[in-house]
């Protein structure tokens, strides 16, 4: 199984022990990217990679309210389904670690065979795994 992290915006983390602990579980996280946050940019970039053998692609950042916090209407242009309860699960793992995540606008939905998961910049650490070993999960099931 393979994944892909895209960085909404210029901020820098440390994603070593997501990574291991993801590779642990059976996913290869490919490569860590950072984006702009410009519509064209991401969606065409969401566009092209699940166009790819990745079995999810993570972003992080841009889910906010502020005016170039752009990320979730950039997947909503690409992805065929939309997945309302991933959503509110993340939305939920993600306030209980950092309150500040009710203010976000989180989009999760599949696009062809690729999983496209938009994650808040503030609390993803908790959540991040538990939409690992659930994707691998299903991916099992359905093979």
């Amino acid at each position: 199984m393979k994944g892909i992290i895209l960085v909404i915006g210029d901020k820098k983390y440390d994603f070593s022990w997501i990574i291991d602990k993801a590779k642990e579980m059976g996913m290869t996280i490919e490569t860590v990217e950072n984006l702009e946050k410009r519509m064209k940019v991401i969606s065409e970039k969401l566009y092209d990679l699940s166009n790819k053998d990745y079995d999810v692609i993570f972003t992080i950042g841009g889910t906010g309210i502020e005016g170039d916090d752009i990320t979730p209407e950039a997947t909503e242009k690409i992805i065929d389904k939309k997945l309302p309860g991933l959503e509110y699960f993340i939305f939920k793992e993600t306030v209980e670690t950092a309150i500040v995540g009710v203010f976000s606008r989180l989009v999760a939905g599949i696009r062809g065979k690729t999983f496209i998961i938009n994650l808040p910049s503030k609390g993803y650490e908790g959540v991040f795994l538990k939409i690992v070993e659930a994707i691998i999960e299903i991916r099992k099931e359905v093979s």
